[in-house]
């Protein structure tokens, strides 16, 4: 059996492409992640898909609130809000955007 110019050998059909088995994510917002974590501490990180990190980060922005009576509270916000925007940007980075 002789191969036609427009036929491709088989063992070249089989061979899986490099991208295979991987998934297309969208870019996310870094000024949205921001401003999630500036609403509500942690809220930036659950959007860019990371759950445990911002849970962990409310449980603990709320629990230092109350035992210094709000006092970090505006810290904590800032450090959520820094901390989101740039897990969104090396996101971002990473999914090769």
């Amino acid at each position: 059996m002789q191969e036609t110019q427009n036929e491709q050998p088989i063992q070249d059909m089989a061979t899986p492409s490099p991208m295979q088995g991987y998934v297309k994510v969208q870019p996310k917002k870094p000024w949205l992640a921001a401003l999630l974590g500036i609403l509500i501490v942690g809220a930036g990180h659950m959007y860019l898909g990371k759950w445990a990190k911002g849970i962990a980060m409310l449980i603990v922005g709320v629990i230092l609130s109350i035992l210094t009576g709000g006092i970090l509270a505006p810290f904590i916000w800032i450090i959520s809000c820094i901390w989101a925007y740039t897990d969104a940007k090396k996101f971002n980075a990473a999914a090769g955007y």
